[in-house]
């Protein structure tokens, strides 16, 4: 344990005590304009009481100068108008429910760090320590996706008068990696045909055959999962799905973008919804009710129901059901292990191959931005050979004693 400060010998300085021969203690206290709260600072010196009193004054110089006046009754703590930019936010945007969860996560990893600071005091040199501290425990796309929310709420804290500038917009984002491990996989042309192979054989048992068309369903529209779990047959239509919500814990939402799109269905696909309604209606599933092209087993229903996840028999399929599924068809496939999602950067990067428009693919997929496409894209060895080629080719075009050659 650490020694005990004497409380020495007063003097007839105030926080200044004698503590032994030309030794003295220096107290100081002050309120910190952060957070509100009082705090105190202590340090020894060795010489006399008047370079003692010089070394306090200069401290309480210091701190003088940082602390900023400013009317108490015009601010807030960073916690309680967080809190209240939840609340307005959540009427004005209607949150989905995912949303929300995500938002009181984030605020919950910001009021960590400046719950009880006063949000006008949170500045540049903050943020930036504030930055360097997530990254010791989350990858820079989480610690991003805090820092938009975080810029949001500054931002209202501006129109609100309670700051003079957002600080946030000083500070840049981190710079982000691409995206690694089973998520970040794509299949190329080859391995698709072989992953299609297998989810098509009639006597393959390891995984349901119902559990393999929904992965196939995946594979050939490049939907979202949560999008897959929450398609119904009436969403099929001349040959086209349309994609208009998704689930999220059980409850239905909207998409990711709140965007309803429209994808063609391949000959393939066709195919695979008409032998999926033979099924469920040759097995008489339990679930057809509900409509879902690919409703959960019974067991799994009632299961949700018995431990209160859900107050009625919900027939959505369990996102786990397609991540075992899908790695055992892996390895028996002899690829390497993807996820649902990797099925996602797959149908961009077949469609990119085969020639499709960017414009058309981006709809089709349901993004947004060009940004967010090129995340998902995956260039592979023939793009690069192709690169490589064309460079090849041009040169010999310019030079006209190469001509033929």
């Amino acid at each position: 344990m650490p020694r005990a400060i004497p409380k020495g010998q007063r003097t007839k300085y105030q926080g200044i005590s004698k503590i032994g021969p030309g030794r003295f203690l220096i107290r100081l206290q002050w309120v910190d304009q952060r957070t509100g709260k009082k705090r105190k600072k202590e340090c020894m010196l060795e010489g006399t009481v008047e370079e003692a009193l010089s070394l306090q004054l200069q401290l309480r110089a210091k701190k003088t100068q940082e602390l900023t006046a400013i009317p108490c009754d015009s601010r807030m703590k960073f916690r309680d108008f967080a809190v209240r930019w939840m609340k307005k936010h959540k009427t004005l945007r209607r949150l989905s429910p995912s949303t929300q969860t995500r938002y009181l996560l984030e605020l919950a990893h910001m009021n960590l760090k400046f719950g009880d600071w006063w949000i006008d005091q949170v500045d540049v040199e903050a943020i930036e320590q504030w930055q360097m501290e997530l990254l010791k425990k989350y990858a820079p796309q989480t610690i991003n996706t805090w820092f938009r929310t975080f810029r949001l709420i500054m931002e209202r804290a501006v129109r609100d008068g309670l700051i003079p500038r957002n600080t946030a917009r000083d500070v840049p984002s981190l710079p982000e990696k691409r995206t690694t491990g089973v998520r970040g996989r794509s299949l190329t042309p080859k391995e698709f045909s072989k992953f299609i192979e297998i989810c098509s054989l009639e006597d393959y048992t390891r995984v349901p055959e119902d559990v393999r068309r929904h992965l196939l369903l995946i594979a050939w529209t490049g939907m979202r999962t949560g999008e897959a779990l929450a398609l119904r047959f009436e969403d099929i239509k001349e040959h086209e799905i349309h994609i208009q919500r998704s689930v999220w814990r059980g409850q239905v939402k909207s998409t990711k973008t709140d965007d309803p799109r429209r994808v063609a269905m391949p000959q393939p696909l066709i195919e695979l919804i008409a032998q999926q309604k033979t099924w469920l209606d040759a097995t008489q599933h339990p679930g057809r009710p509900s409509g879902l092209i690919f409703p959960a087993v019974e067991a799994q229903s009632k299961g949700a129901l018995a431990r209160g996840a859900t107050t009625e028999i919900r027939w959505f399929r369990a996102k786990s059901t397609l991540l075992k599924a899908i790695a055992i068809v892996c390895e028996d496939a002899g690829l390497q292990r993807i996820s649902p999602h990797s099925l996602r950067r797959t149908f961009e990067d077949l469609l990119r191959e085969a020639g499709v428009e960017q414009m058309v693919r981006r709809a089709v997929a349901g993004w947004r931005t060009e940004k967010a496409q090129g995340i998902y894209a995956t260039v592979g060895s023939k793009d690069r050979q192709a690169a490589a080629w064309a460079m090849e080719t041009l040169v010999k075009q310019s030079d006209p004693s190469k001509k033929g050659s």
